[in-house]
């Protein structure tokens, strides 16, 4: 190597080297955030508000989506092609609209006496809707170390939200609904602001060819959504008060290895879509292995963690027991998500995504009307916990069998993650 080349290299493994040191700092703080802040408020906040900030941020995303019309998933569809449209002013118009909208909403039934549980979730909903279009901005221009951060807006907001509760004085459920009100106005200001600024004279043409795009992806972006969500809504709405936060505090302490995860698939993400089905199945398998034994170690370690930290999420009767009991089923849920992450790759490039979006709404479905049915003839909450992780199972499975239907058959990869979810079952059945 001549020294000319060898400086180039140094240079360019300094350059690079300093933004991937950069970005994998910015992930790791932003994760950490979002990981420790709501164990945090577990620690500090009663049941009641805990619970009901962990459904309004499940909820509120689940709201967001709906006003979006799919416009976040179109963003980078009509950016990234050859004449592109100009899109800023149509994001920051929906979300003034959509945030004007959930603030009157929250005003409306916190005077109709419906409670400001029901107005944080209209409140929380315009953080959501924030989140994801900046989200979608960031990542189609790939500002990565911001998109790291407001991919997390909405929790992030909530946490500081109760945490300004807890110094202003003893937090109140009104309290923080307040002051996620005044989120939501400053934050719906700002977009109207950016509207103005932004503002372009074919707003019309483009916001209808925009439409064209967006509108056949709300349904594959709220099944999506609404897969994930879906656990803490059920559980909100159909058991008795206190399980949601019961069931939050698990998912909390299990979603770090989604940010484990997350971190894996971000790095490899080209690697793996582009894998040829043979190979994918054989690192995959050994990848699954690996998520597998760091889920037995939580499913281990956790419920010691639990038995040991006072949490007042937890002080309700029995509440601290029921988190320790369930916690393998919460693990294993997890786990199956994280599969999914990497399944989703391999369905998306077979062209598989319709098919599957159509299974997976009948299994949403299907879940949900069973949800119901079984609360009203007096199921538990362990019971509830075992329906949710048999719908993560499903959703895996339909990948899977989607993809063997194809000729894509990976069979070390099924038995990978089948073994990890029976040994996950397995803890609980003989914790």
């Amino acid at each position: 190597m001549t020294a000319a080349a060898f400086a180039a290299t140094r240079r360019f493994a300094r350059e690079h080297g300093q933004g991937a040191a950069i970005y994998l700092a910015s992930f790791i703080g932003s994760k950490a955030v979002a990981f420790l802040g709501p164990l945090v408020l577990a620690a500090a906040l009663r049941p009641d508000i805990y619970g009901a900030l962990e459904m309004a941020l499940s909820t509120g995303l689940v709201l967001a989506m709906v006003s979006s019309l799919g416009l976040w998933g179109a963003v980078p569809r009509v950016t990234l092609r050859a004449n592109p449209i100009p899109i800023i002013d149509i994001l920051a118009l929906f979300l003034s609209v959509a945030g004007l909208a959930f603030f009157l909403a929250g005003l409306a039934v916190a005077a109709t006496g419906l409670g400001a549980a029901a107005a944080l979730v209209c409140f929380v909903s315009m953080t959501s809707a924030a989140q994801g279009a900046l989200t979608a901005l960031c990542r189609t221009y790939s500002r990565r170390n911001v998109a790291v951060w407001v991919e997390g807006l909405a929790t992030h907001v909530a946490i500081a939200v109760a945490l300004a509760s807890l110094l202003i004085g003893a937090a109140r459920i009104e309290h923080v609904a307040a002051l996620s009100g005044l989120a939501c106005a400053a934050l719906t200001l700002g977009a109207f602001i950016v509207f103005l600024r932004t503002r372009r004279a074919d707003l019309a043409a483009r916001l209808r060819s925009v439409m064209r795009t967006s509108l056949p992806l709300l349904g594959y972006s709220l099944v999506s959504v609404w897969l994930a969500t879906s656990p803490r809504v059920l559980i909100g709405a159909l058991l008795p008060a206190g399980f949601i936060a019961v069931y939050a505090v698990d998912f909390r302490f299990a979603g770090l290895l989604l940010g484990i995860n997350m971190l894996m698939m971000t790095g490899l993400f080209r690697r793996i879509y582009q894998m040829r089905t043979r190979r994918f199945d054989r690192l995959g398998a050994i990848y699954a292995g690996a998520l597998a034994i760091i889920s037995l170690a939580f499913a281990l370690a956790v419920p010691v963690i639990l038995a040991q930290v006072e949490m007042k999420a937890l002080a309700d009767a029995g509440a601290r027991d029921a988190a320790i009991a369930v916690f393998p089923l919460v693990m294993a849920q997890i786990y199956c998500w994280a599969v999914s992450a990497m399944l989703q790759m391999r369905v998306s490039r077979a062209r598989l995504v319709a098919p599957a979006v159509a299974l997976q709404t009948i299994l949403a479905a299907a879940t949900a009307g069973l949800f119901l049915w079984l609360t009203q003839t007096g199921m538990g909450f362990a019971g509830a916990v075992v329906l949710l992780l048999g719908q993560s199972v499903g959703v895996n499975l339909i990948e899977l069998g989607l993809l063997a239907r194809k000729g894509l058959v990976m069979p070390r990869l099924a038995m990978s993650w089948a073994a990890a979810v029976a040994l996950l079952a397995s803890v609980w059945l003989l914790a």
